[in-house]
């Protein structure tokens, strides 16, 4: 007999989804996140480490598949409208129950036809089961014709505006907040200031795609109240960092600009 020891590994990623509104422009993010998992088996348990690497290779893999084309269905939070490549998600969300439901009525079927064939209440079962099938059939038309025709945009304005305010914001409200948490945690790294020997305080800010590739400019105000312009070029990479150095009450200090970039799902 061969005997595995298998390894399970859950991999967990967020971003930020940036959209652009078909409606009226507005740009607006909202946080997505996914998980991927993945498996690897260590035969006779002679290669743990092995199989445990294979298991989050696997997760990693699925994850980074998963996060290309994964998609909530996130109104905008200005008018309200729910953008196209949204549907799809829109869609399978309304008919999630009736498929669980299906699901449900499918093992009830299996269940009493089995029940019927191997025990003693025999036709019954039979009839049982078979009412439970024509359930299911009934209960997946319904997920199929809902699938098919749902609109979340015949949904009241008002209702799906307040939605897309709660679950996402405009691109100008989600910079600004980062910029005042900036403030916020500079202040702490003032106090302390004379206690590092490392003064480099790191700031976020945010670029998408598009502003790489044409090669923008964007100014920062950074939390000392200096304004810097940053030079972005379509090589940069999320996580690149540029450097100003300063002087703040005597003490020298740097600031590094950490460019984070907005993701779009690929549609």
């Amino acid at each position: 007999m061969i005997v595995n020891n298998q390894h399970t590994v859950t991999v967990e990623q967020s971003t930020v989804r940036l959209v652009v509104c078909e409606e009226c422009d507005a740009d607006y993010v909202y946080q997505l996140t996914r998980s991927g998992e993945g498996i690897g088996n260590s035969v006779y348990f002679l290669n743990e480490s092995g199989a445990k690497s294979r298991a989050e290779r696997k997760a990693k893999e699925q994850l980074t598949k998963k996060m290309r084309i994964a998609v909530d269905a996130i109104p905008c939070p200005e008018c309200g409208h729910y953008q196209d490549h949204m549907l799809p998600r829109a869609r399978f969300e309304r008919s999630f129950l009736y498929l669980l439901l299906g699901g449900g009525t499918l093992v009830l079927t299996t269940v009493l036809m089995i029940l019927g064939a191997q025990t003693r209440i025999g036709n019954v079962g039979y009839v049982l089961g078979g009412l439970f099938f024509l359930a299911t059939v009934a209960i997946g038309v319904i997920a199929l014709v809902i699938y098919s025709t749902y609109d979340p945009n015949k949904k009241p304005k008002a209702e799906r505006r307040a939605l897309g305010q709660a679950k996402a914001s405009s691109r100008r409200d989600f910079e600004r907040g980062f910029a005042a948490s900036a403030e916020d945690e500079f202040e702490k790294f003032s106090r302390k200031r004379g206690k590092k020997k490392n003064r480099r305080f790191e700031l976020a800010f945010w670029a998408d795609r598009g502003q790489l590739k044409h090669a923008e400019t964007i100014k920062l105000r950074l939390p000392i109240g200096e304004k810097v312009s940053i030079k972005l070029a379509p090589d940069l990479h999320d996580g690149d960092a540029f450097d100003f150095s300063f002087e703040v009450d005597g003490y020298p200090i740097e600031i590094a600009c950490i460019l984070n970039l907005y993701t779009k799902a690929k549609v």
